[in-house]
């Protein structure tokens, strides 16, 4: 019997490598329950061949888990709470949200960290708008420099 599941599951792995992208995102939501606007394929296959194996094998044992789980309590970056940012009413980022602007040329790249703290080429701001001042050179809004929209 473990042979034949394990057939069956090499099968399927080979099936998802040769999925295009729609097929991968309605394997993707039957697996996992929910829908992906992943674009990469690559990237769907892992995950979707790591659902496969994680059910054929098992997840993680308890005891890895909870020490995950306690290496993530101390990891600020692990903790993916939303946080409302204050100019934009309801609009919520994830610590570790990267915003990207190419501007003259050059790409610039701040990291939010949490409330009021962005980070940029190594220091803490308290605003995307105090970082894009400081690219610009002049008063500029942040959200406006990097693009940042709401989804209501």
């Amino acid at each position: 019997m473990t042979e034949t599941k394990d057939t069956l599951l090499k099968n399927l792995l080979v099936e998802i490598g040769q999925m295009n992208i729609q097929a991968l995102r309605k394997y993707y939501k039957e697996l996992y329950g929910v829908e992906t606007k992943q674009k990469c394929k690559e990237l769907l296959r892992r995950r979707i061949a790591y659902r496969l194996q994680e059910r054929r094998y098992g997840g993680l044992s308890q005891a890895d888990a909870e020490f995950l789980d306690s290496l993530a309590d101390q990891d600020p970056l692990a903790n993916l709470n939303l946080v409302t940012i204050p100019y934009q009413q309801g609009m919520k980022i994830i610590p570790g949200t990267k915003f990207v602007r190419e501007w003259h040329g050059v790409t610039y790249e701040a990291i939010f960290r949490g409330r009021r703290q962005y980070e940029y080429r190594g220091r803490i701001y308290s605003s995307l708008t105090a970082i894009s001042t400081l690219i610009t050179g002049t008063h500029w809004s942040g959200t406006t420099f990097f693009g940042v929209r709401s989804d209501d």
